[in-house]
């Protein structure tokens, strides 16, 4: 995700990040973009520049959710800079 425009932050979250993943974990990130690069994105096609999205969807919390070749699941929240100091641990924080 080095080097994309309108990128200003990607912390992963959940086992991979606390080293507890297994063989049937999801990728879970938190995607920081400025408001008007956000507003220009395709979810699958962004996710599409990392592997072939084989099924894209949005899950009940409004998170899109890629499945790549393999089986392989990741979750990305797409937000913005302003979205950030609401977001700790993984989780949303109402204001």
């Amino acid at each position: 995700m080095h080097g994309r425009r309108g990128l200003d932050a990607a912390p992963m979250y959940a086992s991979f990040a606390a080293d507890e993943a297994d063989k049937h974990s999801d990728v879970e990130f938190w995607l920081f973009f400025t408001t008007r690069r956000r507003a220009e994105i395709h979810l699958r096609s962004w996710c599409a520049d990392i592997a072939p999205v084989s099924y894209g969807l949005l899950n009940e919390f409004g998170t899109y959710v890629a499945f790549f070749p393999g089986l392989v699941r990741g979750e990305f929240h797409f937000a913005t800079r302003t979205d950030a100091g609401r977001h700790r641990g993984g989780r949303r924080h109402r204001q």
